[in-house]
């Protein structure tokens, strides 16, 4: 008896437009501004505005549009990432040193003023200085960017007078806050490149089945037009002198003509072939779009575990047995059993929600399920079909030694 593997979750991809998402994810860098409310509250509580006071508040304003405006360009070079259409991510495109270090530059040269002239508790700037350099910067810069922000912070705090609490503390979540965002950063980089290299792998693999396609047909053609064109040249010349040996020549064209189209039909054919983890994968989908909950029963299939006759007629019974699902039941549930011992493989498709067109399609063998039967029994295997109670079964066995009955 086969254990029921648990039922796969439906997956469904909601994407944002990149505009839409930038703001979604800039959310990400706001939601810690509000940490810079207690040392602006205290600086407001000066009713008498010196000249002191309108450049501190100046200050604190340029430091929050610098931190706002480098991280709405990561959130909009993260939002691109993830949509589909665009395979290279690049948080700031084409930046020079001196475009990619100035904001952080002047970030750090305003928290070090803040905590010199305002107190030790403006040395929450540091953090977001420490953010931006993470998500601005290449990998390497922005690692010897937090490490020498943490050596300005221990400096700082030990010329303001800070104990080594607060060298401490500074140390630690600037480097956390740092080191998370380099780690998101990073796992977006990455996502991205699987994406690109998802995408390179299917243009290769469609490459490749173009050549074995021209190659197949070379193959197949090649020979058979060039005896064409040969044979056609000779009955040309021979038309007159010969008219006989003439009429011959152009018999056997006609007949390496046909004999050329059989073969093209049948390579036509084989490519029209259903794949058994192509029907595997369309089964799921099908049924999961028909609202039908899927399951699947067995280890994971491979299509060269089986030989091809075999594969080939198992990826018709799941074609057949989804179809006469969708088209004659009420199904709420679906459940695929594909198994193999050492000497045959078997195909179960179970589903319920039966009604009476599917038990006489059943009883009566269908034109589908009679030629399932005939491909299947060929390979010396058996088809049945049979409803239990609310439930529809179509099993099929064949040995995996195909032997061909004749």
């Amino acid at each position: 008896m086969v254990n029921e593997l648990p039922e796969a979750p439906t997956k469904r991809r909601l994407y944002l437009p990149p505009k839409y998402l930038t703001y979604v994810i800039w959310l990400i860098w706001i939601i810690w501004l509000p940490n810079l409310l207690p040392p602006i509250l205290a600086l407001l509580h000066f009713h008498t505005l010196t000249v002191g006071i309108v450049l501190e508040i100046a200050g604190v304003a340029l430091f929050v549009a610098l931190y706002l405006w480098v991280n709405l360009r990561t959130a909009r070079a993260f939002a691109l990432a993830a949509s589909p259409a665009f395979t290279t991510f690049t948080p700031e495109p084409e930046l020079t040193p001196f475009q990619a270090w100035w904001p952080i530059v002047v970030m750090t040269a305003l928290s070090l003023l803040f905590v010199r002239f305002a107190g030790l508790e403006w040395g929450t700037l540091f953090i977001y200085t420490g953010v931006c350099a993470a998500s601005r910067l290449p990998a390497a810069q922005a690692v010897c960017a937090i490490l020498g922000l943490e050596a300005i912070i221990g400096v700082s705090y030990l010329i303001n007078g800070g104990d080594g609490s607060y060298y401490g503390q500074g140390i630690l979540i600037v480097g956390i806050a740092s080191f998370t965002t380099m780690s998101l950063r990073w796992a977006a980089m990455s996502g991205l490149r699987l994406r690109a290299a998802h995408k390179e792998i299917a243009r290769l693999a469609v490459m490749a089945e173009r050549l074995r396609i021209a190659r197949d047909l070379h193959d197949l053609l090649g020979h058979n037009l060039s005896v064409i064109a040969l044979k056609s040249e000779l009955a040309h010349r021979l038309i007159e002198a010969a008219p006989d040996r003439a009429a011959q020549e152009i018999g056997e064209i006609e007949t390496v003509a046909r004999s050329a189209l059989s073969e093209v039909r049948e390579v036509v054919n084989e490519y029209r072939q259903p794949t058994l983890t192509g029907e595997l994968r369309n089964a799921e989908t099908t049924l999961r779009a028909a609202g039908i909950t899927y399951r699947f029963v067995g280890a994971e299939a491979e299509e060269e575990q089986f030989p091809s006759a075999v594969a080939t007629a198992l990826a018709w019974a799941i074609r057949e047995g989804v179809t006469n699902i969708i088209r004659h039941s009420h199904a709420h549930v679906c459940r695929l059993s594909l198994t193999q011992d050492a000497k045959d493989v078997r195909l179960a498709i179970i589903n319920d929600g039966v009604d009476v067109a599917e038990a006489n399609s059943a009883d009566s063998g269908g034109n589908g399920l009679r030629g399932l039967r005939e491909r299947v029994e060929r390979l010396g295997g058996c088809v049945e079909a049979n409803r239990s109670g609310a439930e529809f079964w179509l099993e099929v066995k064949i040995p995996l030694a195909v032997g061909v009955q004749r």
